[in-house]
């Protein structure tokens, strides 16, 4: 994934001093949605639990430093009237329309929201919380003040007492993440409930390796909470890259840079007169290190050459094979007991049961692919494991690789991670036989039977396929990928199944070849 995550800092002193809030009309929680069907409005309410309320403050009171100073008023649920469930302001639902014809849309687009509509497909998102009054201790406009009486009017024209909920003040400064306290804590209340466990507050070496090691703990967490957690697991790739970045400099400076004193001034005015060598110089070698740059590729290219010529000049030969491993997330029968048994302690448990339950079912596959997608970093460890079992196996016994050169790649629309080899044989006369009879000898007839005779000897591949005793549609009721090796009996039925399902190409919309006109 792409993009860049800014931090802000949000001042909820002044709105929590006291918990839990005091019930107030000039905040309606609701959530309004229609349906795809009629297209009838539909609402949501906020539901109220007074002893899991209650439970939750005491227990942040107690564990989360966040809390020392936050006085719980329990007083403040009197209005539930000794319920111990309720609905918070069920009234606003029948105000929410009448509001909303007092305020000019205009005017709250940029600092109020009054409604929220869905579909009702997306019923299943958290709660949203729409608020009527915005913080006034800015003071960088009047709008706010007017939109509040405007607020107050219209609620108090309904009959309701107003009792005005102030939404926290936004900075404008961007939080460093360097050097403030517990900011993934603060930022992540949800996945940091007792306010410890930020990379701030773990003991750990170095500042990259202390990052790195943060993150892996976190993402192998148990309950899983922050592998699965879309908005956490797309902020920590952009801190962590921040951090490599930061440490590179320091890198770059100190091996590049003949002047180690040399600050920025003097640096823009060097570029000011035309000189530009310490632009070039990051460019092309401070970049290297930031993954996707384009001193970065320049870098792996550079890399690849230099394993080409090491391996040339050492006499091994230049890259024979040229491989592609894609990941069959869907189809290992041993990755999917692996990724059932690590969310059986998470949120997801269900998902696995269903799973379990009917593994053809429609309900199941939904529920594969989401466990698939939410928890990818099960799916790549196994996969890179594998695959270096494949390497010392398959690999170096049977396609005769000595040397390989591998890189990994995550592309949108390629499903899961998968990876590209070159690979130097230990055949490598092959290819000194094949260039004397294809570009010397100019014979292709002999160029080719070198090359049949090298794929049926070494890979067993031919353009023949054997004939099956088994009844005619028994090869094809399992997908041949999801039977492990240990547990094949029957070696020519499975290689019939794997060409007949894997290998064998069928032409369809999507397919590049051109149709012959035969």
């Amino acid at each position: 994934m792409k993009g860049h995550t800014v931090m802000f800092h949000k001042h909820i002193e002044d709105i929590c001093n006291e918990l839990p809030r005091k019930k107030v009309n000039m905040v309606c929680v609701v959530k309004e949605y229609t349906t795809t069907t009629k297209s009838e409005v539909k609402h949501q309410k906020f539901l109220i639990r007074r002893n899991k309320v209650l439970k939750a403050l005491h227990w942040l009171k107690q564990h989360h430093p966040g809390y020392k100073n936050v006085t719980i008023v329990e007083s403040n649920l009197d209005w539930m009237k000794g319920s111990s469930e309720m609905h918070l302001n069920s009234e606003s639902i029948s105000v929410l329309q009448n509001v909303e014809k007092e305020i000019d849309k205009k005017e709250t687009a940029d600092s109020v929201t009054v409604s929220s509509e869905q579909t009702c497909e997306d019923i299943s998102k958290p709660m949203e919380i729409l608020g009527m009054t915005p913080t006034l201790s800015t003071n960088k406009k009047t709008d706010n003040i007017n939109i509040r009486q405007k607020l107050e009017e219209a609620m108090t024209t309904n009959g309701h007492q107003v009792s005005p909920l102030m939404f926290p003040r936004v900075d404008e400064e961007p939080i460093n993440e360097f050097t403030t306290n517990r900011i993934f804590a603060d930022g992540y209340p949800w996945l940091f409930p007792a306010g410890i466990g930020d990379i701030t507050n773990t003991k750990t070496k170095g500042q990259e390796s202390a990052a790195f090691d943060w993150a892996q703990r976190l993402l192998r967490w148990p309950d899983g909470r922050f592998m699965s957690d879309e908005l956490f697991t797309f902020h920590l790739p952009n801190f962590l890259t921040r951090h490599v970045n930061n440490n590179s400099g320091f890198y770059f400076v100190k091996n590049y840079i003949d002047d180690k004193d040399i600050t920025i001034e003097e640096v823009q005015k060097e570029i000011s007169n035309g000189n530009t060598e310490f632009v070039k110089k990051i460019i092309n070698y401070a970049g290297t290190r930031l993954r996707g740059s384009d001193a970065w590729w320049r870098y792996r290219k550079h890399e690849l050459n230099t394993w080409i010529n090491y391996h040339l000049k050492e006499g091994h030969g230049p890259p024979t094979l040229f491989m592609t491993f894609s990941c069959a997330e869907y189809w290992w029968d041993d990755l999917l007991n692996i990724l059932f048994d690590r969310i059986e302690d998470t949120n997801d448990r269900e998902k696995v049961r269903i799973c379990k339950k009917d593994p053809t079912s429609e309900k199941a596959m939904e529920a594969k692919c989401y466990l698939v997608d939410t928890y990818t970093a099960i799916i790549q460890e196994y996969f890179q494991l594998r695959l270096d079992n494949w390497m010392e196996t398959v690999g170096k016994k049977v396609f005769g690789i000595t040397h390989y050169w591998l890189r990994f790649e995550f592309t949108k629309g390629r499903g899961q991670i998968h990876g590209h080899l070159l690979g130097i044989t230990s055949d490598q006369f092959l290819l000194h036989d094949f260039y004397k009879a294809w570009e010397i000898e100019k014979d292709l007839k002999k160029a080719t039977n070198i090359l049949s005779a090298y794929v049926r000897h070494r890979f067993d591949l031919s353009e023949e396929l054997p004939t099956s005793k088994l009844p005619e549609d028994a090869t094809t009721k399992v997908n041949p990928i999801s039977v492990p090796f240990c547990q094949i009996t029957n070696d020519t039925n499975d290689k019939i199944s794997c060409v007949e399902k894997v290998h064998i190409h069928k032409c369809n919309k999507f397919c590049l070849r051109h149709k012959r006109n035969t």
